[in-house]
Formats: C-alpha cells, sequence, structure tokens
C-alpha cells in the first residue's frame, strides 16, 4: 500500500457517512505532457512554482496514471461521485489568448468529488 492510499485510508476513516472529499489536482495528462517519459509511470517528480514575492521554490508531487488514481481512490474505500475537467472561463480569453485557447483543449486540472464505499 502507497502512503498515498494509506492517508486517504485515514480521510475516509474520519469521514462521517453522508460526507464527501474533493480532490483537484493537475491532470495526469497535464503532468505527462510537461514532464515526459511513459504517462504509465509513477514517479516522484518537481515543478517550479513561485510566491507572492516570486521567488522560485521547488514542489515536488508523485505522478500517476488516471487509472492509478482511480484505483488508489477504490483501494481507500472511496467511489467517485462526480468528476470534472474545468475549462477556463470565456473572461480569461482577453487576458491570455494563448493560454486560453490551450485550456480549452487540452486539460490542465482534474477534480473528483469522493465518497465512501458502504462498509468501508
Amino acid at each position: 500500500m502507497t502512503a498515498r492510499v494509506a492517508a486517504l485510508r485515514e480521510v475516509a476513516r474520519v469521514l462521517t457517512a453522508d460526507g464527501s472529499l474533493i480532490v483537484s489536482t493537475s491532470h495526469p495528462f497535464a503532468d505527462w505532457k510537461q514532464h515526459g517519459g511513459s504517462y504509465f509511470a509513477t514517479e516522484l517528480v518537481q515543478d517550479t512554482w513561485y510566491n507572492s514575492s516570486s521567488e522560485a521554490f521547488q514542489m515536488p508531487f508523485w505522478r500517476v496514471s488516471l487509472t492509478t488514481l482511480c484505483d488508489e481512490f477504490a483501494q481507500a474505500g472511496f467511489f467517485i461521485d462526480q468528476l470534472l475537467e474545468p475549462q477556463p472561463e470565456p473572461a480569461a480569453a482577453e487576458i491570455d489568448p494563448e493560454t486560453y485557447r490551450e485550456l480549452m483543449e487540452q486539460p490542465a486540472f482534474i477534480a473528483f468529488r469522493l465518497r465512501k464505499r458502504k462498509g468501508a
């Protein structure tokens, strides 16, 4: 069992029966597009992020396929109640037309509403 599954199981343990967990993350396709290699590899990668003072820092995260992500939710006792691949608001086209066009064609984020399986 991965540390991710163990953490999710603990959330499931303390979540009320009618509660839900919202998980939002970068889309596995976007991670693959940015970092290359095998889409199906599970690996620790790093992105460079910037704080409000424009200082760079490294943000490590696990890159996993959509299949792995969904399987880990199931291993932890959850089912996917809703899945969303958000697209930008139309007003964003005026701010950054190139990024807007790209995000309308290729997913960058994915969000899940998870609920506990009965008996889990």
